[in-house]
């Protein structure tokens, strides 16, 4: 299956995009919040295994699944983001992702309009209130203590 080139019959209406990569990105959040990074069969459900089975494949990686969802929000049509409102308040990023990717894009609808609120600290570690000016979430960025740098 490697290498396979996927072709639709057809471009996807905005709709069934939207339903796409809603599924997508709940699929992503699933196995990346639950089972770790990597696409290990082992880590998908046993219900959803019977997809990956016929051909013995692997399921996607997060990083597999960024690329593809930016495909389809290339498609004729389709928004150039991830649609806010297709499954409520699910992040199409993980925790781990937006940590990686350093914070500067908004969990949801990947804006870098975002905009940090004062540090809060407490022993250890520190709280920031995060704001996102174009889908209008709100979240806490949280930082923890590495170790201290003496001066120079």
């Amino acid at each position: 299956m490697a290498g396979t080139t996927l072709q639709l019959t057809r471009n996807p209406n905005p709709r069934e995009c939207a339903t796409l990569l809603a599924a997508l990105r709940y699929w992503q959040s699933v196995i990346t919040n639950n089972f770790g990074e990597g696409s290990n069969l082992s880590r998908v459900p046993v219900e959803l295994r019977e997809h990956f089975l016929d051909e013995r494949v692997e399921p996607l990686t997060s990083e597999e699944i960024d690329a593809l969802c930016e495909d389809i929000n290339l498609q004729p049509g389709a928004k150039a983001t991830f649609p806010k409102d297709a499954v409520g308040a699910l992040a199409v990023m993980s925790t781990q992702q937006y940590a990686i990717k350093g914070g500067v894009r908004c969990p949801w609808c990947k804006s870098n309009e975002i905009e940090g609120g004062q540090f809060h600290v407490q022993e250890g570690v520190a709280f920031q209130p995060i704001h996102c000016r174009d889908c209008l979430r709100s979240w806490t960025d949280v930082y923890y203590l590495v170790g201290f740098q003496p001066p120079r």
